[in-house]
């Protein structure tokens, strides 16, 4: 249709540019006297040409789906013309263009999880003194034992020292007789170890008859010496000597280097330690005991030559 109303329009044009040129133009008259006179042939082609192109407009707005212009007629006493007046609200906006912004959620990266199994293994719980069925004559008795390092050790309702190797120590009170003593291991994801060791306290009595009076023999003395305490040789050592229960075992034992020894039926023990791991010019901490947790404590010093 547009195409059809651009003919039209150049049509019409075409036709008012002929007729103004073949209209004749009157000279001018000086002073003329003011005369009513009807509209010319040529005011009349002009008048045809404002309707010509007022329906092409109209035409035009239609065809774009505009509002319908209001037109107004002027009228003179020489002259009546056509005049089209567009809404300037319609001219603005006559032809919006809308603007699309289109946003781009932007990437996430989600990390992946990693997820470590859960810990389900119980901890390792050894008890290294005393040994099963051991005799005591006094009722404390020191427990010894190792488990694995970070966990925690305790006996009923008393927790045990444990040290950062995972060794662990404990005195507890003896009943008379028969004593089963039983020790939880727990590490830190809940899981436990349990281990349990039968221990006697044999209480001392005096044996009466109608002569004499004799005493039920008591456990040899415990005694322990360090030979050197300074070792200017490399790797470092000491030995270590004393007197105990003949069969109990006597235990070394430092953060550096441990070692244990069985005393001889005549009383008598002696071990050779090494440290070799013991920083030099700093003393360290050696412990030794036997099976009836009596112990004593010594100073060692790696001196290295030079």
């Amino acid at each position: 249709m547009s195409r059809d109303l651009d003919t039209i329009a150049r049509l019409a044009a075409d036709r008012l540019n002929a007729a103004v040129e073949s209209a004749p133009l009157r000279a001018a008259v000086p002073n003329p006297t003011p005369v009513r006179r009807r509209p010319g042939l040529r005011l009349t082609l002009v008048t045809a040409a404002l309707l010509v192109s007022s329906a092409v407009a109209v035409a035009l707005v239609s065809e774009l789906d505009w509002p319908t212009p209001t037109s107004s007629t002027t009228t003179t006493t020489s002259t009546t013309s056509t005049t089209l007046r567009l809404d300037p609200a319609v001219l603005a906006g006559a032809i919006p263009i809308e603007s699309v912004t289109t946003s781009v959620p932007p990437t996430t990266t989600v990390p992946p999880t990693t997820t470590l199994p859960a810990d389900t293994t119980p901890p390792a719980l050894a008890i290294t003194s005393p040994q099963e069925d051991a005799e005591f004559h006094e009722p404390e008795v020191v427990f010894r034992g190792t488990t694995e390092p970070g966990a925690t050790v305790s006996a009923g309702k008393y927790q045990a020292e444990v040290d950062p190797d995972g060794s662990w120590s404990i005195g507890l009170i003896l009943s008379k007789g028969e004593n089963r003593v039983e020790f939880t291991a727990r590490d830190d994801a809940g899981n436990e170890t349990r281990a349990e060791v039968t221990v006697h306290f044999v209480i001392v009595q005096e044996t009466t008859t109608t002569t004499t009076t004799k005493s039920v023999e008591k456990p040899a003395e415990f005694s322990a010496h360090a030979s050197f305490g300074i070792c200017t040789q490399t790797p470092p050592y000491d030995v270590y000597y004393g007197t105990g229960e003949p069969g109990s075992t006597v235990h070394v034992k430092s953060d550096y280097g441990s070692g244990e020894v069985t005393v001889g039926e005549e009383g008598q023990w002696e071990i050779q330690v090494f440290f070799p791991e013991a920083p030099p010019g700093q003393g360290l901490l050696v412990k030794v005991f036997d099976d009836l947790g009596r112990e004593k404590t010594f100073e060692f010093v790696y001196q290295p030559e030079g």
